[in-house]
């Protein structure tokens, strides 16, 4: 980007992303544009806390009808990464956050992944996780944050069905923590992240902006058509068809 920024290939020296939740459009990536039409709202700009990563402050993480469990009490960090799949959250905090998620569900726990019953209103049964993110100083002189929320649709995907019901992979990863970040608990704004909100790495202004996607939805049941135990192998590459089928023997799918 510095290299064709440099040549007067692209101006403004910014790139965006969007990734498709499936259908009939296709992901993409505008070097030195923005396509607003995979946008569904305005773009909320996020100052940069640094030049190395695509760091932002993240402020709180809450869950709706659930306690806020005070993983960001002191403040957190956030890199946006469409390289990391699902959501990274900080090792030390996960269970706390995948405890507040599943919480009275019928879930079960295989090789470190976490599969739940999905039920007929996922809104219902499952919190909206709500990351709010560092948006800059008001004129009162206070700090505000914008909030972007990820329903259960958007961080719950299909896997298999067994005994009637159609089971989901929790799509949370633990990361262990960062030595540079002073203590501050970590996390990674992956593929779940950006592919309900379209994103603009705007380099020149130092920020990045996000606005709910096309097609990212405000469903509240998960469209099951086409998934299976090989459509979720498909999807997610890194679970191993050996963790699907482990998986499938806990709920009873192959007993």
């Amino acid at each position: 980007m510095d290299a064709l920024a440099a040549a007067g290939e692209v101006a403004p020296e910014l790139f965006s992303i969007y990734l498709s939740s499936g259908g009939q459009q296709g992901s993409e990536v505008i070097i030195g544009g923005v396509d607003t039409s995979h946008a569904t709202e305005d773009f909320h700009y996020i100052p940069l806390l640094g030049e190395n990563y695509w760091l932002v402050g993240m402020s709180d993480l809450t869950f709706s009808g659930q306690p806020n469990p005070g993983v960001c009490a002191k403040g957190c960090l956030a890199i946006v990464d469409s390289g990391t799949s699902f959501l990274g959250v900080p090792q030390a905090e996960y269970q706390t956050i995948l405890a507040t998620i599943t919480k009275g569900q019928d879930c079960h726990t295989v090789q470190g992944g976490v599969f739940c019953a999905a039920s007929g209103n996922m809104t219902v049964t499952y919190p909206t996780i709500t990351v709010t993110l560092f948006a800059g100083q008001s004129g009162a002189g206070t700090t505000s944050g914008v909030e972007f929320p990820l329903l259960p649709t958007n961080y719950m995907f299909p896997a298999f069905e067994s005994g009637g019901k159609l089971y989901c992979y929790v799509g949370l990863q633990p990361l262990p923590p960062e030595s540079w970040a002073k203590g501050y608990p970590v996390f990674i704004l992956g593929t779940t992240f950006l592919k309900t909100y379209y994103s603009v790495f705007d380099m020149t202004n130092s920020r990045v902006g996000f606005a709910r996607a096309v097609g990212a939805g405000d469903a509240a049941t998960l469209n099951t058509v086409g998934w299976s135990l090989w459509g979720l192998f498909q999807s997610v590459p890194f679970l191993t068809v050996a963790l699907l089928l482990s998986m499938a023997l806990a709920v009873g799918l192959l007993a």
